[in-house]
């Protein structure tokens, strides 16, 4: 929750109900009768007026902010709430005379333009450090230095044995030189086949990321997708992006030697995008797609008097794995949320 407006009528009932006043504190002391609240002239930069006396709420807020007072009386109250803000109207828009009022354009423009006095953190990655993860966590593997190093340590113990068993044998030099040979060959062909026949046989791999900002339930949101190519040797590659059209371009990393990507094409056509490239010797391409899709999130929050329930509602086509969710200064784990499954979590109120 951002931004959220409240306003009052004449009754105020649900006001003091426990449910309002556990996320809003508030003292009511009943209505005043007025004609005019200049000070909306400092706000908005037109005064309302009324020949016939309308009512207003007289309230009080804990650890809020008063926008717009009438003779001690809050008109407009802004209060900051989690990594947002309430707007608290003490009058009714929705009756005469605001709702005929010529200055209520002005008014909603300015109300509009408030910001939460709260700084929201920063969600943006910046593309260098994504890059940067990707590189750490590319699929192609490299010698494990442990196990490389128990097998250096066996090939040395093998080859002291050896060495042994011919100076005791008086066996012949070139037999013993055969023997060496094959040890020799046997542990090469071991190390490599350990090593590096795997990577050899995917000489082109690739990993991906993507980031997406939710502004709120039903509404679209923001996707940043990044793919990452790397081959090990000479290699040609297609990559398809669906049938529907999307932004798309490249990323150079930091690497000072690379000043133009390696050589592709994008294609565009009814079927869709498509990229066509080519990757040299221990090379690379990066590539970013942004797009919208609906919220592929949604939540729901409810209490009563013994708990709060929440609820989490997964629509992609991917299961989630290890999920969270930030409530009171805190993550709750949620667990996995299955593709097209919601999950619901109660914690107890306190």
């Amino acid at each position: 929750l951002r931004d959220y407006l409240l306003n009052t009528s004449l009754n105020y009932g649900a006001l003091v109900e426990k449910r309002v006043q556990h996320i809003l504190p508030m003292e009511v002391y009943g209505h005043q009768r007025l004609f005019e609240i200049k000070s909306l002239a400092q706000f908005c930069d037109q005064k309302l007026t009324s020949l016939e006396p309308f009512l207003v709420l007289n309230v009080r807020i804990d650890d809020s902010h008063v926008l717009v007072n009438e003779n001690d009386l809050p008109i407009i109250i802004q209060k900051d709430l989690g990594s947002g803000q309430i707007a608290f109207l003490s009058f009714d828009f929705n009756a005469p005379p605001f709702s005929r009022w010529d200055g209520e354009k002005k008014f909603w423009d300015r109300i509009l333009s408030l910001r939460s006095t709260i700084s929201s953190p920063i969600t943006d990655v910046d593309d260098q450090k994504i890059l940067d993860s990707m590189f750490a966590n590319m699929s192609a593997s490299f010698p494990d230095f442990i196990a490389g190093g128990i097998l250096i340590g066996i090939y040395l113990l093998f080859l002291k044995l050896f060495f042994m068993k011919i100076s005791r044998s008086g066996k012949t030099r070139l037999r013993a030189s055969l023997y060496l040979l094959m040890t020799i060959i046997a542990f090469t062909a071991l190390s490599y086949g350990y090593f590096f026949s795997r990577n050899n046989k995917q000489s082109l791999t690739y990993n991906s990321f993507c980031k997406i900002d939710v502004s709120g339930t039903d509404a679209l949101a923001f996707v940043k997708h990044i793919v990452g190519i790397y081959a090990l040797e000479k290699a040609e590659y297609s990559l398809r992006f669906g049938s529907v059209s999307k932004p798309v371009t490249h990323i150079l990393s930091k690497r000072p030697e690379q000043k133009i990507p390696s050589p592709y094409v994008l294609h565009e056509s009814y079927g869709g995008q498509q990229i066509l490239g080519f990757l040299n010797n221990w090379s690379h391409n990066f590539y970013i797609i942004n797009s919208k899709l609906d919220s592929p999130l949604v939540g729901h929050a409810f209490r009563d008097d013994h708990h709060l329930t929440l609820k989490v509602e997964n629509k992609l086509p991917f299961n989630l794995v290890n999920c969270m969710i930030y409530f009171k200064k805190r993550f709750v784990l949620l667990d996995d949320i299955l593709a097209k499954k919601q999950n619901i979590l109660k914690l107890p109120n306190d």
